[in-house]
């Protein structure tokens, strides 16, 4: 991988890696929230987002604040990681449309 760190983008992909640290980020570009209303906007347990929101924001993804008795959480870089999103799921529809017509094409083993 000449143009980029291979271990800094698999290190990024990793903490992409969850589809609850996806939507936690989905969530988190459009604004600052709390952990009560992410728990509440995921209908996960507060021990599962806290722990994803540990993950992001040991990644550099997130970043916390205090404010009063609870903990505020927000995008590092809203618009790029916006971005990164949009790719992805992008790139995850072609890939299974281009997955499918492959499988489609495979001829049935005769045994």
């Amino acid at each position: 991988m000449a143009r980029h760190d291979a271990k800094t983008v698999a290190a990024l992909a990793g903490a992409l890696a969850h589809p609850l640290r996806v939507r936690l980020l989905d969530l988190l570009v459009r604004g600052p929230a709390n952990v009560g209303d992410l728990i509440a906007a995921l209908g996960e347990e507060q021990t599962v987002v806290s722990k994803h929101l540990a993950s992001l924001r040991s990644a550099g993804l997130l970043r916390c604040r205090p404010d009063g008795r609870c903990r505020v959480y927000e995008a590092t870089i809203p618009a790029a990681v916006d971005q990164v999103l949009a790719v992805l799921a992008a790139t995850a529809r072609e890939a299974a449309a281009h997955a499918a017509a492959d499988t489609a094409r495979v001829p049935a083993s005769g045994g």
